[in-house]
């Protein structure tokens, strides 16, 4: 079986890593709860090769705009967690007959999830769907070969694998001695009914004895929780040792051929498993938002060299979630955003509870979705991948050096500048705030100057409005790359803002906070 991915175009397995200064990057854009899946770190699927995300993005769609498809993965995921599981039974067992067991078992799920897939290519084709993927075409093409040859061994395999599955209970009898202590024991029979579990007064006053034998004449007991590991033990031997008897010989000369098959047929597939979950928890996560009515778009892939970034309409899809949530009345504004000649970098001022932060994690959460081959949270755009994202933001901000806060926000900043190259994008929320707004806003300004000479793209959101005067002196300088320019939040009626691109308009928004908190002049003193 020639080795393919679902996510991977050929031979560019070995991803292009996308470099973060971060601990927890998701977790300092507030957006660890909307990633977050037991079953798959998304994160670690991030690239910045746009190779990599054309492809994946082929897939995923195929994923979202076919539901047999998306089925199937779930179905298949579960069927290969079970083969694999039973692989590592199989292989502690040893040569022993409950290693035996487990091939036969293995085999079982095989047959299971060959069916599955065919059945859903199968739905996929008479529905008149194109697969876009040369990835799932690829696996089409490969369960339509292992199709053909499960067919031809499916009906004597299957009684075999049928004779062991229909198992449902076993009888064992005890021979006791004279203090009623077991000192032998032998399978008397092998039953495809389950024993039910009987009370033995009532069984004793009814005389029912001996109308049902498949009843037992006391409650069940919980073999795993009643008795000694040692108890435990004997009864294993007993039993595993009757099943030996009566199956081993005619499932030792089968083992070995059904683990050859099943190594051949479904363990290439394993090595899908953990894409197949990438793309269900992909697949889920986007029905979630466009479940909630949010636009999500499919967004032109640029080359990285080109350092494209122009999108309409985005939103905070974290932001947007929770609102969906907790006030389905409430209307998400969405914002535009270019990063261009005029504007590499920019000084995002406005009110408190402006949108500032939600705005600027916005934009990370976006980047970040793209470089995973997903749609983003806008209306249209067009990007280019990004070697690295890195955040500088209060919550990360840890008082580790002799020089408090501010020495702690240097030391950041630094790690930061340590790992940049030129086709960044670098988020940065109220940095340098903990210290003095003339000091600030210098130390800031030393920053932004270093990040266009880098070349970077970034948003620094600040309340040093002051900041903003450095703009003429750093987009002077020679070795300047990236222009800095400035974005602000615009009222939009109450409690809400728009990011626009225009100057800080000098208005003091501290009237309007203190009317909302009933802290004005007129509602203290009284009317």
């Amino acid at each position: 079986m020639n080795a393919f991915s679902l996510i991977y175009p050929q031979d560019r397995h070995d991803d292009t890593p996308v470099r973060t200064a971060a601990r927890d990057l998701i977790a300092n854009l507030g957006a660890d709860w909307f990633f977050h899946s037991r079953t798959c770190r998304l994160m670690d699927y991030l690239t910045s090769d746009p190779e990599v995300i054309r492809y994946r993005r082929t897939a995923l769609r195929d994923v979202m705009e076919c539901p047999p498809l998306l089925q199937m993965l779930r179905d298949a995921s579960d069927l290969l967690s079970q083969i694999e599981e039973n692989v590592k039974r199989r292989d502690s067992s040893g040569d022993s007959f409950e290693s035996q067991f487990f091939s036969i078992r293995e085999l079982e799920i095989y047959i299971d999830l060959v069916d599955c897939m065919q059945n859903a290519f199968d739905a996929v084709e008479a529905g008149g769907f194109a697969l876009r993927s040369e990835g799932f075409a690829a696996l089409r093409d490969s369960v339509r070969e292992q199709t053909e040859t499960v067919n031809e061994l499916r009906e004597g395999l299957c009684r075999m694998v049928m004779a062991v599955k229909d198992i449902k209970s076993v009888t064992i009898g005890f021979n006791l001695d004279t203090n009623l202590s077991p000192y032998e024991a032998g399978l008397l029979s092998i039953n495809d009914r389950p024993v039910r579990s009987g009370e033995l007064i009532d069984r004793l006053l009814n005389l029912e004895l001996a109308k049902d034998d498949m009843t037992a004449l006391a409650p069940m007991t919980a073999v795993t929780k009643r008795l000694t590991p040692r108890e435990r033990e004997s009864v294993d031997m007993v039993f595993m040792g009757a099943m030996r008897k009566v199956y081993g010989g005619a499932l030792r000369p089968w083992a070995p051929m059904i683990r050859k098959y099943v190594a051949a047929g479904a363990c290439p597939w394993l090595r899908l498993l953990p894409e197949m979950r990438y793309l269900t928890v992909s697949a889920d996560l986007l029905k979630g938002l466009t479940d909630r009515g949010l636009p999500i778009f499919w967004a032109e892939v640029r080359p990285v060299e080109e350092k494209a970034f122009s999108v309409k309409g985005m939103y905070n899809p974290a932001l947007a979630m929770k609102l969906a949530e907790t006030n389905p009345d409430a209307v998400m504004v969405c914002n535009d955003l270019d990063f261009d000649a005029e504007g590499g970098i920019y000084i995002l001022t406005g009110p408190n509870s402006g949108g500032k932060s939600i705005f600027t994690c916005g934009v990370g959460i976006l980047q970040i979705m793209f470089q995973l081959g997903m749609p983003i949270p806008a209306s249209e755009g067009k990007i280019s991948p990004v070697e690295g994202i890195f955040t500088h933001f209060p919550s990360e901000v840890e008082v580790t050096t002799s020089d408090g806060r501010l020495g702690s926000e240097c030391a950041l900043v630094k790690r930061i500048f340590d790992k940049l190259t030129p086709h960044s994008l670098v988020l940065l929320d109220e940095t340098f705030s903990g210290t003095d707004s003339f000091e600030g806003s210098f130390l800031a300004a030393d920053v932004l100057a270093a990040l266009s000479a880098r070349g970077v793209h970034a948003v620094y959101c600040t309340h040093m409005h002051e900041l903003t005067t450095h703009i003429p002196e750093v987009n002077g300088r020679p070795e300047a790359r990236s222009k800095v320019a400035t974005l602000s939040a615009g009222s939009e009626g109450r409690d809400r803002f728009r990011i626009l691109r225009r100057p800080p308009d000098g208005r003091s928004y501290a009237a309007r906070i203190a009317e909302k908190y009933g802290l004005s002049y007129r509602e203290l003193v009284g009317k």
